[in-house]
Order: structure tokens, then sequence, then C-alpha cells
């Protein structure tokens, strides 16, 4: 079947959609997992033999043996999640640092460690991890002995919000740990510990200003814990984070550079220059800490190039398709986890609609320049993940499309560039008078386009499961139309959003409420409820007791104003926040303080207790 692997892939998306619903009452468990998951499997079997009228006993072997890899995968997991042994207080732990952690407020010090035998010979136990918190600086690898204490292990306070406990949980985490004394043991520091030493190094006798260093150790690292604040919330607000990390995109702007220095410099055959480049990205991975994205790309790239080396070149979607089932095999929770939706929807609508823009613009003079082929990726991506952004988080700025779309190709020259000058800053040649001016420009410009979109246009839908799949259900009919003039199946699925659309507005016209904001305030956290028409979107920091306040006053407040669907999203830890004509702050008079557009309405909450207040702006 020609297009087994598109269904089969989104099959695998709609799966991990449905078992990810935001919703407390909710829970899938392992039995709900492994029976949608056989439900994966059966599915696949139907869709490669369907149309043979026998099944060979080669075919039943190798289904038996993808069941029984599937398996394994659920055996481990469930052994990797119960640990070795039970740490109590005041308890001598031989651990080794696996993976050092961003700083927050609160902690500087903070690394996923795995936790040797107790007993302190030389067995190190497979199953025991702890995210540790320091009292002084560490190095991935080495190894410490040291006495600690047993924090409570994070719990949920607010269902909507982030689950920070059930993130630890998926990275296998067992123990949450603070050290009251520790002493550094004999340890091998790791190929990465000895980079940041040489990097250190170096960097004291160059020239680079601290911000051309915090963007070289951002771009060729993946380090961005001495990024500030400001730096932080201006990418997020333009939607750029993605680009300034290590990551499957990361590593496709270095396989094309590779790519370009062994065929235009030295001039090698196509299968050498493609094996030369993925080894020169795949040993650029081995030296970083690599994050799942970054190895899904590594395992794309190199099924994608074994399929030409072996002379049986394979689509672009057999090869993404495989490349999904193996991570699934290896961990099925990747299934469940947004990042894999996000990273394969991506590359899905990248690989399948980017010949479409070349047919379309098949008259256009530049069309073959990196140029177009960067702002047509990124807008295909965009345009994958946009629905489950929708859904997850109920919020999707419009004009990142715009920024994306545009600024991505420069942030693409700006990685090479980057990595270019950490590596020669390791070999001690400094190109600190090229890249710290292009530092202070990147600062400016990212200042600039805050200020200038951060009151932009930003959508305040949220989608259902229903819109979700006819969405991308539409998606896919206009680029098969667009491919192959299939007339029919675009014009039915633009009527259908249109008679959907239809009757929102009219919906919508029925409801006499207009747009407005409420303010719920208590001197732990701050809620704010954003309504339009009959949905709304609630607001909160992490300190609001949000089970609480939605018995007091959320459950009454739906109820009465007729709202039908409601969206839960958490603040970020910020001291300002802007919410269409209203400015939120932090004042030295009050807690916060709460002001129109023009100024010409000012409230200030400070009194103790907590109350809403009702604004229309």
């Amino acid at each position: 079947m020609k297009n087994q692997p598109i269904f089969s892939v989104l099959l695998a998306f709609a799966l991990g959609i449905i078992l990810e619903v935001k919703s407390p009452e909710f829970e899938c468990n392992t039995l709900c997992r492994a029976f949608f998951s056989g439900f994966f499997l059966l599915l696949f079997v139907v869709f490669n033999f369907r149309k043979k009228i026998q099944i060979n006993s080669r075919q039943i072997l190798s289904f038996l043996i993808l069941c029984l890899f599937v398996l394994w995968g659920y055996v481990r997991h469930f052994y990797a999640n119960k640990p070795s042994f039970e740490a109590s207080s005041g308890d001598l732990l031989k651990v080794k640092v696996e993976k050092i952690l961003s700083a927050d407020f609160y902690r500087q010090n903070k690394a996923f460690v795995r936790v040797l035998n107790p007993k302190q010979s030389n067995f190190e136990s497979s199953a025991t991890r702890a995210l540790v918190y320091f009292d002084q600086k560490v190095n991935t690898g080495e190894i410490f002995l040291l006495k600690a204490k047993v924090l409570e292990f994070p719990k949920n306070k607010n269902p909507y919000g982030f689950d920070y406990g059930k993130y630890l949980k998926d990275q296998g985490i067992h123990f949450v740990l603070e050290s009251k004394a520790s002493k550094k043991l004999k340890g091998q520091i790791g190929i990465r510990g000895k980079i940041y030493q040489w990097f250190e190094r170096a960097q004291n006798q160059s020239s680079y200003t601290g911000e051309s260093i915090d963007w070289i150790k951002t771009m060729f690292l993946g380090d961005s814990m001495d990024f500030s604040a400001q730096q932080t919330e201006a990418l997020r607000t333009l939607g750029l984070s993605h680009v300034v990390v290590v990551s499957g995109l990361h590593i496709g702007i270095l396989y094309g550079f590779f790519w370009g220095i062994f065929s235009r410099i030295f001039n090698l055959k196509k299968n050498k220059v493609e094996v030369l480049s993925f080894l020169m990205v795949l040993l650029y991975v081995l030296l970083l800490e690599p994050t799942a994205s970054v190895l899904r790309a590594v395992l794309f790239l190199a099924l994608y190039i074994l399929s030409r080396i072996l002379k049986r070149p394979q689509p672009f979607e057999h090869v993404l398709y495989l490349t999904a089932l193996l991570c699934l095999i290896w961990n099925p929770k990747f299934l469940f986890q947004l990042s894999f939706q996000l990273s394969f929807a991506a590359v899905f609508f990248i690989g399948w609609l980017n010949p479409l823009w070349y047919n379309v613009f098949a008259k256009f003079k530049y069309k073959d320049s990196l140029w177009f082929g960067a702002m047509a990726t990124s807008f295909n991506a965009n345009l994958g993940v946009s629905g489950i952004i929708l859904y997850y988080f109920g919020n999707f700025q419009i004009y990142s499309v715009l920024v994306n779309t545009l600024l991505t190709p420069i942030f693409s020259v700006l990685t090479v560039v980057y990595f270019l000058s950490g590596s020669l800053l390791l070999m001690g040649i400094d190109l600190s008078f090229v890249v710290n001016p292009l530092s202070g420009f990147l600062e400016n410009a990212l200042t600039f386009l805050e200020n200038a979109l951060k009151h932009g246009f930003s959508t305040g839908m949220y989608f259902s499961l229903f819109e979700v799949f006819l969405y991308y259900a539409f998606l896919l009919a206009l680029g098969l139309g667009l491919k192959k003039n299939l007339k029919i199946p675009v014009l039915s699925l633009l009527i259908l959003l249109f008679v959907y659309q239809l009757n929102g507005i009219i919906q919508g016209q029925k409801s006499e409420k207009k747009h407005e904001v409420w303010v719920f305030y208590s001197p732990r956290g701050l809620l704010l409820t954003q309504r339009n028409q009959n949905k709304a979107t609630v607001y909160f920091t992490d300190e609001v007791e949000i089970e609480k306040i939605k018995t007091q006053f959320l459950d009454k407040w739906i109820k009465r104003e007729k709202v039908n669907r409601v969206r839960f999203t958490m603040l970020p830890k910020l001291d300002h926040y802007q919410f269409g004509a209203l400015d939120i702050k932090k004042d030295t008079s009050c807690k916060w303080q709460i002001s129109s557009a023009q100024q010409k309405y000012i409230w200030c909450l400070k009194e103790k207790g907590a109350y809403h207040l009702k604004i229309t702006p």
C-alpha cells in the first residue's frame, strides 16, 4: 500500500493525543496503554498485509518479534521505575553525576545522578536514579560520596498545571535528595566535562563579551543556563525557543553545513559526502548530552543514509515511519509525550508539504535557493504543530508563524557561525571581532521584536479532539488535492469547516455576554479568567490552590455564566502580565496593580483574603 506510512504515523499521533487528555477524570493506566499499543500493532499488520491473500511464516515471525520487543519495552520500563533500595535521610550515598540541570531561582547546583551500590562497591545500580541539590559545583561523570536529606517527592498541587513529579518519574527519577555534605571521589568527568573545562579555560583568554559567550554556549554546547530571564522571555514570546537549543533542527542545520563543505570544497561523491557528514554530526552528538529530539534526528538520518548506501532508497514517509516505530519499540511511553508528537508532526509535514511548495512556486526564480527552502520548512513545521499546540495549550501566537518563517533562515546561519566560533575557541582561535557585534545586534533585535509583537494577535481558541482531527484531515485533504487535483475531498472539507464555523458564530451571537476578564486574587497567588462568548481560559500562578478556588468560585462562575468550555493554563513566574487591554504588574505599594490600556482605571490588590474583581476592558 503506497500511503501506509502516512496512515500509520498519523495513527500513532492520534493515539498519543487521545491518551494524553488533560483532564483529572481520565487516567490511562498500563493496561489501557498496552491495549492501544496492541491495537496499533494490529493496524500495522492490516496496512501491510491486507492485499495479500496469504501471510507467510516470515511475516508472522516478524510480527511476533515486533510484539516481543514492545513487551520487552514495557517490562524494562516497569522495572526501571522500581528503585533497588529505599533511601532515608542521613544515608551515605555514592552517586555518579549523569546530567546537569539548569539552575532556577531557588537552587543552583542541580543534577540527575545514578546511585551506586550503597555498600560502596564498584557495582553500579542500573535502576536507582535521583535528583540531587548539591552543595558545590559538579560536572558530568564525577563521583561523589554525600550525606543527603531525602526531600518530599514533588506533588501536583494544580491538576491543570505542569506536573513536575510526573516529569521526574518519566525520567526514571526515584528520589529527590539535598546534599548536606559531599566529598568528590576519583571519577571520570566525561568528555562533556572536559569540553567545559577547555571552554572555560579558553574563554578566559579570549576577548568575547559575556553576551557572546552565552550565545556560543547555548548554540554550541546546548547550555542555556547563563541566559538571562529577559533573553529567555524574549525568545519564548517570539516563539523562537526551539532554534537556540541543540535539537533536531540544530542537527539538520549542521548536517547541511557539513554536506556543503564535503560536496563543494572537497568535491566528493554523494555517498561519501552523506556518510562523512553523518559521522561528523554523530561525533558532535556523542560529545554532548543528546536530548530525545536529537536522538530521533540522528536515527532518522542514519536510516535514510543506510537506505541510499544499500541502493534501496525509501520515500521520506517510510523512513520517518520506521524511525517512529523503533522509538516506540525502545520506549513505548514516547507515544504519550508531547515532545514526541510535536517532533514527528513537524517533520512529517515538512517532508510531505515541502515538495508541494516547490510545485506551486515552480516558476519562482529563487525557488531553489537555501533561503526559500528554509522559509518553506519553517512554515510547514508550524502548520504541522499548530493543531496539537491549540489542543494542549489553547493559545497560539499567530505572529510566531511569520516570525519563524522569516527568522529561521537567519538563525540557521547564526547556528553555523556560533558552532564555528565554539569549535575554533577550543583551538585557541578568537573570532570575537565578528561575534561580539553580532551578539550585541542580536540582543537588540530580539528586544525590539519582543516589544513590538508582544501585544500582537494570539488565538484564544482551544481545539477539542474532534477539531484536532478535523484540522489535520483538512490539511491532508488540501495537500492531496493540490498534488493530485482531487477537488471533491478539498471542497467537501471546506464546506464542512464553513458549516462548523458558521454554527460557532450563530452560537456566539446567541450569547449576549461580551469579552471580559475576571481577576481572582489571594496572598498565595493570582488567577485570571478571560472569557470570550461561551469559552473561557483560566490563567493561574503556581502558588494558587486551584482545587479550593475551583470549588469556591470557578464552578459557580462557570455555571452562572453558562461557559461550556474551559481551558486551564499555568502562568510563568513573572512580575508583569498583559491580557489584552489590561496591564498587571507587581508594585511597591500593593501586591498587584491592574490598569487599563490608557491608565483610565487602576486597581490595587493589597488586602489579605481572596476576592475577585469584575473588569470589562
